[in-house]
């Protein structure tokens, strides 16, 4: 009999059913467990409805993250489902034939500490209960020794004993393992960019490492797309032509790893289309390159801007001279020729907006972690980001990591009510307010604001609002 243990790392994907398909071709299993399906509820039954399989159990996810299932063909095996957690999956299994039964526990153990604590009192809880054949099965995202692991942050010595400590008081024994001693990677090599937040660094500080490194990092892994698409299906050809005439294991073996690169390939050329045609919807597993790329073209060409009429109707094509004109235009509508203006004493009236004591000392108070995080979060993923290129997700994707230098910037700001200079810096864009733009009075100007600079704004626009 056997059963496979299988970390997705998500259900949704457009790979996954045929993973699992070919994963069942090949070893029959009676029993599979998916672990971090980051589904729950009906759209998990929509998906194990569709596998080969008569007996399911699914446990709810957190947020959209774990998720765990466990999966049976009834004609090799009877499972009695006996109790489940998010963490865990606890059942009776009988093999068909035989009288032969033992207690199976499949595990997806939160990263979180604190949640795998609570795990680990489950087992030894489960452990009082019974004196049955026990087998537990699963990702305990936890290791005993620093040897069960390469690379990244060192084992926790407390967090391996405590693990330990839960194993021996379950009686388990590691059965061992046969084939490459490592089998995961997460091959986020985007982790090692972020290590400028981990350590005591200002965000100003850490904003300019990781923009330097980031920006070689790019270079370096990613280079030109579209060429990199171009050469691999040129080999593709070039090895199918090849295996059309003598077929060859190597070929076949090095064709499937193209492929997969090949794959990789277009999710990075769909992401890269979505992202600069500046869509906010993308329909899942489906590729709209085409759309995106047209998208991007059209937006493009709206932006430019080719030619422009002076002031006395003539046209101006050449681009130095046209980005002087809107230059002197500005400076001469946002400036004057008064070089000082008379104060003049304040006079109030009773018809002139003016705010209580009260809501002064509500606006000009402390800011909490709670205001910054609601601000952040109200901020649009991948709207055009500011000179520091960081875009609001990507201090939403990292706040564990990054958010602490967030808050005491931004906590700075308004203590000291000062904007730091590095945020204060701005792109000025000019967007059409008409089709067919011609003078410069046809443009209006927007600033792309720093993310940070941007919470700051939020943070008072919220404070002014009316409740």
């Amino acid at each position: 009999m056997n059963v496979i243990i299988w970390n997705c790392r998500g259900a949704l994907k457009p790979t996954f059913l045929g993973y699992v398909r070919e994963l069942i071709r090949i070893h029959n299993p009676a029993i599979l467990v998916l672990m971090e399906t980051k589904v729950g509820g009906e759209r998990a039954k929509e998906i194990t409805d569709r596998l080969p399989f008569d007996g399911v159990i699914h446990t709810d996810t957190i947020r959209y993250a774990g998720g765990l299932w466990m999966l049976w063909t009834s004609d090799k095996v009877e499972v009695k489902p006996l109790s489940s957690t998010e963490q865990e999956i606890h059942a009776m299994v009988k093999v068909m034939n035989s009288n032969f039964s033992w207690l199976f526990t499949a595990i997806y153990a939160s990263p979180r500490s604190v949640e795998r604590h609570i795990l680990w009192n489950n087992l030894n809880k489960v452990a009082e209960l019974h004196d049955m054949p026990w087998v537990i099965a699963g990702d305990f995202n936890e290791t005993l020794t620093a040897e069960d692991k390469f690379g990244g942050r060192a084992v926790g010595v407390n967090s391996s004993l405590r693990f330990k400590e839960c194993l021996d008081n379950c009686n388990m024994i590691d059965i061992g393992f046969s084939g490459p001693r490592f089998t995961w990677t997460n091959k986020r090599e985007v982790q090692a960019l972020i290590q400028p937040w981990r350590q005591p660094r200002s965000l100003r500080e850490a904003t300019e490492i990781f923009t330097k490194e980031a920006n070689s990092w790019n270079r370096r892994h990613f280079g030109n797309i579209f060429v990199k698409k171009k050469n691999i299906l040129a080999r593709l050809k070039g090895i199918q032509r090849a295996v059309s005439i003598k077929p060859s294991t190597f070929l076949l073996n090095l064709e499937k790893e193209l492929v997969k690169e090949f794959d990789t390939i277009l999710r990075q050329e769909e992401e890269l289309g979505a992202l600069k045609s500046r869509v906010n919807w993308m329909i899942q597993g489906d590729r709209n390159t085409n759309f995106y790329h047209v998208s991007t073209l059209v937006r493009r060409k709206m932006n430019q801007i080719l030619a422009i009429k002076n002031s006395i109707g003539d046209w101006i094509y050449e681009e130095e001279e046209i980005k002087e004109f809107i230059r002197v235009g500005f400076m001469n509508t946002f400036t004057s020729s008064f070089t000082s203006v008379p104060r003049l004493a304040s006079v109030p009236s009773q018809w002139q907006a003016m705010l209580s004591d009260e809501e002064k000392i509500s606006i000009s108070r402390a800011v909490t972690e709670d205001e910054i995080k609601a601000a952040l979060w109200s901020l649009k993923t991948f709207k055009a980001p500011g000179p520091d290129g960081l875009h609001a997700g990507f201090f939403q994707r990292f706040w564990l990591l990054l958010g602490k230098s967030v808050v005491d910037e931004v906590k700075r700001i308004f203590k000291e009510r000062r904007v730091s200079k590095y945020l204060n810096k701005t792109h000025v864009a000019l967007i059409p307010k008409i089709q067919g733009p011609e003078t410069l009075g046809n443009y209006r100007p927007i600033s792309l604001c720093n993310t940070v600079y941007k919470i700051v704004t939020k943070i008072l626009v919220a404070r002014l609002r009316p409740c």
